[in-house]
């Protein structure tokens, strides 16, 4: 069997090393498929050999990590490997190559996160979809098994709350290099929350008029620089007691039309929370409510229009593309929205207006192709978007969705 699949891997490797720049857009995509392929298959070969070594050595990682110049890899396969034995299933789909070892990592994550008593029950659970695993991501797989994981849950999310509360972390090293202290941990949903928030509140506070000397100007950079300094802030006791956090209530009414569900209201959580502990929650936060429906705002607090009056968008208008754009409006891009510009789609330059339906929140990297490599977007009223690309190819995308209903 293995020397089956080993022969079919030097096939596919042969195929993606023969696609040059004279492939064809047909031709790179399928190499692309086969290298996901390949990688799957050395997932696999990765975690066999890891278990294979824990087999002659007490201490497996060393001569791992010696062979492969990487301990964190080698932490990586012998995670795995074990991870393997508590989901024989799903471990059995990455040895044949039909998941990744990200798939791997994210069963592993939810068995951590989980109390020892319960540990075997979603093992199982999570080996039941591995027949599902190989036709999702990672991404959508981890989905799946945290919806597992709430269905475990029998006091409307009460038991999981005090679960996460209990694993929250804090932990920091120095690294040898820079001589840089680097701080790293997780807070449950609701403490978590509550210090994002307060750390939101104090950049828009300190850094609403101008950003410091010395600041990045790369956004990305420049907004982990700004957080930094205003979390050094509310540590060191100014503005801690300040303003109330704001948070935004999205009600999609498109679950009201016909299938009898009833609106669709994301609360802007990342996760399900008792009611006891979202009215703790909203006593303390602006709650600012808005009404959605296939794209298009219903009812958003403040200035939604601004016309030629100034260039940047307002609050109000933030707020209302928060509520329909969780993330960079351009398909299938992972950027948060908080993480993104938010862009004239009729230039401000060439007469451009600063109201809702002229602003689209995008990426970075994609406001750069706008405005220099030729991308061409066009907003249709009810936020169809068409984006025609250099080469001529045009993509298309409805109306913005922020989950299903």
């Amino acid at each position: 069997m293995h020397e089956v699949d080993a022969e079919r891997i030097v096939r596919l490797v042969r195929a993606v090393a023969a696609v040059d720049g004279s492939a064809n857009r047909d031709e790179v995509i399928r190499a692309v498929a086969d290298l996901a392929a390949v990688t799957r298959w050395c997932d696999g070969r990765e975690v066999a050999l890891a278990g294979y070594m824990a087999k002659h050595s007490p201490l497996p990682e060393k001569p791992i990590a010696k062979a492969g110049r990487s301990t964190k890899k080698a932490k990586r396969a012998l995670k795995r490997n074990e991870t393997k034995k508590e989901t024989p299933k799903l471990g059995e789909a990455l040895e044949q190559g039909r998941v990744s070892g990200e798939h791997l990592d994210v069963a592993a994550g939810a068995l951590a996160g989980v109390e020892a008593d319960k540990r075997k029950e979603l093992a199982a659970r999570i080996d039941a979809h591995a027949g599902d695993a190989e036709e999702m991501s990672a991404e959508e797989f981890a989905r799946m098994i945290r919806a597992e994981q709430q269905r475990m849950d029998d006091d409307e999310g009460e038991s999981r709350l005090e679960r996460q509360q209990r694993a929250i972390r804090f932990n920091h090293r120095v690294d040898p290099a820079t001589g840089m202290i680097e701080f790293w941990g997780k807070l449950d949903p609701l403490r978590g929350m509550k210090l994002l928030n307060q750390v939101k509140e104090r950049v828009a506070k300190l850094f609403a008029e101008k950003v410091p000397e010395g600041c990045p100007s790369d956004p990305l950079e420049k907004n982990g620089y700004l957080r930094a300094l205003a979390l050094l802030d509310l540590c060191e006791g100014h503005g801690a007691r300040g303003g109330r956090p704001e948070v935004i209530v999205v009600v999609d009414t498109r679950g009201a039309e016909g299938n009898g569900d009833g609106p669709h209201v994301d609360w802007g959580l990342p996760v399900e929370l008792p009611v006891s502990v979202l009215t703790n929650l909203f006593g303390q936060a602006d709650v600012r409510s808005v009404v959605v429906r296939n794209g298009a705002i219903l009812h958003a607090p403040g200035r939604l229009n601004l016309g030629r009056t100034t260039r940047l968008a307002n609050v109000a208008q933030r707020r209302a593309l928060r509520a329909i754009y969780p993330r960079c409006a351009i398909p299938d891009c992972p950027v948060w929205f908080d993480h993104c510009k938010v862009h004239h789609v009729k230039w401000w330059r060439h007469g451009g207006r600063t109201d809702l339906e002229n602003l689209l929140p995008v990426c970075v990297r994609h406001h750069t192709s706008i405005h220099d490599e030729g991308w061409v977007i066009e907003l249709a009223p009810d936020r169809v978007l068409t984006l025609t690309l250099p080469n001529g190819e045009v993509m298309a995308t409805g109306p913005p969705r922020r989950r299903a209903a």
